[in-house]
């Protein structure tokens, strides 16, 4: 597999959680125009690779493709939470390993 950084991070969300976000922001009276679906949590990629590694008990070939790595590459990215936060009251209930682990067919 080809990659770009590995050492950036950022958000990925259990789409369990997102699609209760969704359910409840359907349901708010609140009438912002835009909401970051986010949890404010970002991970690096590196970080992944080696969480997929440990549960599949195999080594993924990842490579460092220099096509990929932007020149003004963004270290961490995470969304803002707080409006979100404000509408939905919503707390996230799984993080990348849960979401990893479930992938895998394991129970986290």
């Amino acid at each position: 597999m080809e990659l770009g950084n590995l050492d950036v991070c950022r958000e990925f969300n259990d789409v369990s959680d997102v699609s209760e976000i969704y359910v409840r922001l359907l349901q708010s009276d609140s009438t912002p125009s835009v909401v970051n679906l986010c949890s404010g949590r970002s991970v690096s990629l590196l970080r992944i690779i080696e969480r997929m590694n440990s549960i599949s008990g195999m080594e993924m070939q990842v490579r460092v493709n220099p096509d990929f790595v932007r020149a003004n590459e963004i270290k961490s990215l995470a969304g803002d939470i707080s409006l979100l936060r404000d509408i939905t009251k919503y707390k996230f209930k799984f993080d990348i390993e849960d979401t990893i682990s479930w992938m895998f067919g394991f129970n986290s």
